[in-house]
């Protein structure tokens, strides 16, 4: 069995890439936010096993920002979608080309909102959040039904452009929806479950984590 080849990794947290929408709309822009391998899964860094990480090493946590631009100069721009987990592989092929670095402040990363299910019994998880629901698993499943999702890299782009109000842009029939794979585009549900658990669905990731014991910047401590 030939030896898979070693990836040479040429990005890293906080770079801003262009992703290609079509040659009359340009690109639209994104930026890696966390990468849960070297971040949290390399060796001596797993400190809480308990959460939805697992499912998704070797990917990274994304933002994407709000706008289209003809080229690949990218100017400050509201961020559009805060945290979404997607392979590499496009930063490691250089599909998505790296155009400049900008700082991440940990205070201001979000993670997705979801439910699992583990033993048969419901978890609201959120990073490194791992929170016991009363739920039960018909609820989750078949109301709910917001699990930990991996977005590949064309389902990021049709996302983002159905997000932004452009399906017109998006070349695939199936027009996809941030709802299927996020509770915060479900907040009917979202704000239900975080009552029931005592908590602030306003609060941000950094705040609640830390409440629990989880600082995030200290996974931040080691990037540049």
């Amino acid at each position: 069995m030939p030896l898979r080849k070693k990836k040479n990794t040429n990005w890293k947290v906080g770079d801003v890439f262009a992703i290609p929408v079509s040659e009359k709309a340009g690109y639209m822009f994104g930026q890696i936010v966390f990468d849960i391998k070297s971040q949290y899964a390399s060796k001596g860094r797993r400190e809480n096993e308990d959460n939805y990480f697992s499912s998704f090493v070797g990917c990274v946590l994304i933002d994407v920002f709000d706008g289209l631009s003809a080229t690949k100069t990218f100017t400050d721009r509201p961020r559009l979608i805060k945290g979404i987990f997607t392979e590499d592989e496009c930063l490691e092929d250089k599909s998505w080309e790296i155009v400049t670095h900008v700082p991440i402040n940990p205070k201001e990363v979000e993670f997705p909102d979801c439910l699992d299910n583990y033993s048969q019994e419901i978890y609201l998880a959120r990073g490194e959040l791992y929170l016991k629901t009363d739920l039960t698993v018909r609820y989750a499943d078949e109301v709910v039904e917001v699990y930990p999702t991996m977005t590949v890299a064309i389902g990021i782009k049709d996302l983002a452009l159905n997000h932004m109000g452009f399906p017109d842009l998006i070349e695939r029939d199936f027009k996809p929806y941030l709802s299927d794979e996020d509770l915060r585009y479900k907040p009917l549900y979202r704000n239900q479950i975080y009552a029931d658990l005592g908590e602030d669905p306003k609060e941000s990731y950094y705040d609640i984590a830390l409440k629990h014991g989880y600082d995030l910047a200290r996974l931040y401590n080691q990037q540049t």
